[in-house]
Parts: C-alpha cells; sequence; structure tokens
C-alpha cells in the first residue's frame, strides 16, 4: 500500500447511500486515492454501511480505527459513535461534539482535512437535510482546496448539497456519476501545494464568497 495523492472526505446523510453506489460504481479503483467517509448513521447500524459499500467498488472499504493510517485505494467510514480527526496522514477519533445543540460530523472532519492537508484537501457533500458540510467546505476553501457537491436535482434531500452549493464555495456540482471524472480531472492537473500567498488569496477570496452570497440571497 502507497501513500495516498489525495484523501477526500464524503459527506453524506439522508438519501446519500444512493448517490455513494453511482459515486463508486463509477470511481476507479486504483487511482491513488483514499475516501473518508462521514454520515449521520445510527449507532445501532454498527458495521452495516462497509458491508455495503464493498458491494459497488472493488477498493478495500475499512471502518476506522483510532491511530489507522490512511492508505491510497481505500475507502474509510466513520463509526457511528465517533467524530473524526486526521494528522499527518493518521486517523483520530473523538468524542462527538455538539455545535448549538447539533452533531456536525462532516463539518468537524472537513475542517481537520483542510488543517492537515491544506491545499491538497477535497470535500464532497452528498445527499443530506440540513447544512451539515457548509462550514468545512469554507475551511477547506481557505486552505485552497477543492469542493464538490451533488446537484440538488438529483439528491433524494437536497439540504445539505444546497446549503453548500449557495455557501458560494463548491467548486463542482453534478450528479453523483459525473463527479468521479471531475474529481480525476481535477487530480491530474490541480494538486499543488500551497504557498503562504496562495493560502492568503483564498482566504481572501472565501470572505468575498460569503459576502457575495448573502448580498444575492437578501437582494
Amino acid at each position: 500500500m502507497s501513500k495516498p495523492l489525495a484523501i477526500v472526505g464524503i459527506g453524506a446523510s439522508a438519501g446519500g447511500l444512493a448517490a455513494l453506489e453511482q459515486f463508486f460504481r463509477n470511481m476507479p479503483p486504483d487511482a491513488g486515492i483514499a475516501f473518508v467517509l462521514i454520515t449521520h448513521m445510527d449507532p445501532a447500524q454498527k458495521g452495516q454501511l462497509p458491508e455495503i459499500l464493498r458491494r459497488f467498488t472493488r477498493m478495500p472499504v475499512l471502518e476506522t480505527e483510532d491511530g489507522m493510517k490512511i492508505e491510497a485505494n481505500t475507502v474509510y467510514v466513520k463509526p457511528a459513535q465517533y467524530d473524526l480527526t486526521i494528522f499527518h496522514g493518521i486517523i483520530g477519533h473523538l468524542e462527538p461534539v455538539r455545535t448549538g445543540g447539533l452533531r456536525m460530523p462532516i463539518d468537524s472532519f472537513f475542517q481537520h482535512l483542510a488543517e492537515n492537508q491544506d491545499g491538497r484537501a477535497i470535500g464532497i457533500v452528498l445527499s443530506g437535510t440540513g447544512s451539515d458540510g457548509t462550514l468545512g467546505i469554507r475551511a477547506i476553501k481557505e486552505r485552497a482546496g477543492m469542493v464538490m457537491a451533488e446537484d440538488p436535482s438529483s439528491a433524494r434531500f437536497s439540504g445539505m448539497p444546497w446549503s453548500a452549493i449557495t455557501s458560494g464555495f463548491v467548486d463542482y456540482s453534478a450528479q453523483p456519476e459525473e463527479l468521479p471524472d471531475l474529481l480525476l480531472r481535477y487530480l491530474k492537473f490541480s494538486v499543488t501545494t500551497p504557498t503562504d500567498e496562495m493560502l492568503a488569496t483564498a482566504r481572501v477570496e472565501a470572505d468575498l464568497k460569503q459576502i457575495f452570497t448573502l448580498i444575492r440571497l437578501h437582494s
């Protein structure tokens, strides 16, 4: 096994299984990418999601363990009872944190991913209710990373992708089966280690995107 070309965080909730199926059926198993899947899963469903995802991909699908090293061409699934962090390619388990009474595991992991991967961080928001993921993708964009979201018209529950897109921080929006090709093309040409100047520019652009989005929503 080898170090991944990129670590891609995928956030999904209600209706996300159908989107995940279409995504992984169209993702080559040898692209050199590691995927970390963050869902709003009931603790009673422990172990079920990896088993289901193995039907859609030839990549190994593993439930994460504290201290697990991330390898290329592997799908990692967050256990229901923990949130995840990442440091130098190592997964860590965290006790869940609630923001305003709500648990936001996608935001949490995307923020850790942005801090540790800088311009190599990639976040994808799929079907789900609410807005989990929106704060996290801002963190990714502030570190010059890349963000994708499912086209809300194809999502069974459009809340999460719609919130992400209307934030102004999404680079690509498409149906789940189209996202892998966009991801591979992006990685072929665009992954770099950002300079301090690039990071400063990315933060300014993120602020401007949010301002323009707020103006558009209230005009």
